[in-house]
């Protein structure tokens, strides 16, 4: 019987999945490609205990979140109404989360005779505005109509700054009314914390101009060696430089002493590379490349640089270099940062093939190249009328 091969959930793929990724909610299988997640995200979700969601069910999960919350706050709105209504003589505004302006009754209240529809043309331009919604103010002492109704004026805010008599009517009732007696209401800002908060924020702005007008100063003493910044850096004398290979090194322990030792060294080796049409080189340095060898431990002798005056009296010496052959010593030209590196990185590939048994190989071109052997080991001599070639 064949195999059931599951189609990708994708519409414009439809191909089978070999091997994919399956969505938690409609069961359908989708390739790594299709499922549009990074390599790291499809790593994550591949552990036992991650949940993934394709496409559409991620967008049907939004949708009914988004149902949910909209159902949730008309539940709240419908619960702020059905709140109970406000008792008399209090100094705020229980019904609604808008800021409700209190009005002193001697300077804002008007004639008790005034019917209801006057007494909101006289109370229009002295409400504390602070909202944009529709609000109720509440008088101190609210007018009653003939049924017991309390009179309720319904406001639009649209922004509008307070009026000078209202924050005056404000500030009079407040040195009036005792300290104890005070209720403070949260929601509500006064004059004077207002121009304190501008007063902040405007000294805050300032010095964030301060701050971008003029970087701080770093003290370099305070800097740790990761913030420094390197200003100069070492010059390349490479071009200029000589490496000698298996030069005698000095075990004495004074480092004047092995420096001597080397430079009487050197100076035998130049004079014997030296061109005839060379008067004489100028040597600026000599020293050794490495850590300093254990005299108890058996470690090859380290390199020794030597640095000339120029890179013509450093091509002089190299252009005679083939004298030292089979001397034991060997001098090459200095290479560069990147040129080390690769040198380094042909070197182990040598010594690594060299040990997994391969033959006739060297480093040519910062490359591992093979060398053809010599058919013919040495000379052979043929005689005339020879047959034989032994």
């Amino acid at each position: 019987m064949p195999i059931k091969r599951n189609r990708c959930g994708r519409a414009m793929c439809q191909f089978p999945v070999d091997e994919g990724m399956q969505c938690d909610n409609c069961k359908r299988w989708f390739h790594s490609m299709c499922t549009n997640l990074t390599p790291a995200a499809y790593k994550r979700c591949c552990k036992p205990l991650a949940n993934w969601l394709c496409n559409d069910c991620c967008s049907t999960t939004k949708l009914r979140i988004t149902e949910a919350i909209a159902t949730l706050s008309g539940a709240l709105k419908l619960m702020d109404c059905k709140r109970p209504p406000p008792q008399k003589n209090t100094d705020y505004c229980s019904d609604s989360d808008d800021v409700a302006s209190v009005i002193d009754k001697t300077a804002h209240v008007p004639d008790a005779t005034l019917p209801i529809s006057e007494c909101s043309t006289a109370q229009k331009n002295t409400h504390h505005i602070t909202d944009t919604q529709v609000a109720p103010t509440i008088l101190d002492e609210p007018s009653s109509d003939g049924n017991g109704k309390t009179a309720v004026k319904k406001r639009r805010t649209r922004g509008r700054k307070p009026a000078a008599p209202v924050a005056q009517g404000l500030a009079e009732q407040a040195s009036s009314t005792p300290v104890s007696s005070r209720q403070t209401n949260p929601t509500k800002i006064s004059e004077e914390d207002a121009n304190e908060w501008r007063t902040v924020v405007s000294r805050k702005k300032r010095d964030k101009d301060n701050t971008s007008a003029t970087p701080p100063k770093k003290d370099r003493n305070t800097l740790t060696p990761q913030g420094k910044k390197v200003t100069e850096s070492k010059p390349d004398l490479s071009d200029r430089s000589l490496i000698l290979h298996k030069v005698e090194e000095s075990l004495a322990l004074d480092p004047k002493t092995r420096f001597e030792h080397d430079l009487n060294l050197v100076k035998p080796l130049l004079d014997k590379l030296l061109p005839q049409t060379v008067s004489g080189i100028t040597i600026h340095s000599v020293y050794r490349i490495g850590q300093k060898p254990d005299p108890t431990v058996s470690e090859p002798v380290r390199l020794l640089k030597v640095v000339l005056n120029s890179k013509a009296e450093r091509d002089a010496i190299l252009s005679n270099s083939h004298i030292l052959k089979g001397s034991g010593i060997y001098v090459r030209a200095d290479l560069s940062l990147a040129d080390r590196v690769k040198r380094q990185a042909a070197a182990l590939e040598l010594s690594e093939r060299r040990r997994n048994g391969e033959k006739n190989l060297k480093i040519k071109g910062f490359r591992v190249v093979r060398v053809r052997s010599l058919m013919i080991p040495k000379p052979l001599w043929v005689g005339r009328g020879s047959t034989n070639l032994n």
